[in-house]
């Protein structure tokens, strides 16, 4: 039993090292030998919990990350691709209910995005286009009932 806690303790001790390893410059990651980093990133903070899983591709943010609650619920969930956001984020609350869903192509704004309060009712809807807001964007009140709508078009 002892053999096989110490062995996992060395192989948690040289995760942390392979870790520590991984520096980030300018938002492109390297390895301590100065290569560009694929793998998977987890970042903690000062107390010990995880506040992020970043995957990286040749130095670059790319495919799923998860950020993380101090409590270590999910906070919000999206992909990269090539260092830049890209299709659908998901933000949650600390009790795990959806409260915005957004989506990005190329980094920008694209899309329908939606916000939600903490009792899960719809409180706006905003359509972007390559970053510019187009369309009607509504809210509603707690009620679920809209309040406002404004239409925007391209070049707004």
């Amino acid at each position: 039993m002892k053999k096989i806690s110490l062995i996992l303790a060395l192989i948690c001790l040289s995760g942390t090292f392979y870790a520590q390893s991984i520096k980030s410059e300018n938002g492109i990651y390297y390895t301590s030998t100065g290569d560009l980093y694929s793998g998977m990133i987890s970042n903690y903070d000062e107390l010990g919990n995880k506040k992020s899983d970043i995957q990286v591709k040749d130095g670059k943010t790319d495919g799923e990350s998860i950020y993380y609650y101090t409590n270590g619920k999910v906070m919000e969930t999206g992909n990269y691709t090539a260092g830049l956001k890209a299709g659908m984020w998901i933000r949650y609350n600390e009790n795990g209910a959806k409260t915005a869903v957004a989506n990005f192509l190329n980094g920008k704004k694209n899309g329908t995005w939606m916000v939600w309060d903490d009792n899960g009712i719809k409180r706006y809807e905003m359509t972007y286009a390559n970053g510019e807001k187009t369309g009607t964007w509504y809210n509603w009140d707690e009620r679920g009932e809209v309040i406002a709508s404004t239409l925007y078009s391209s070049g707004n």
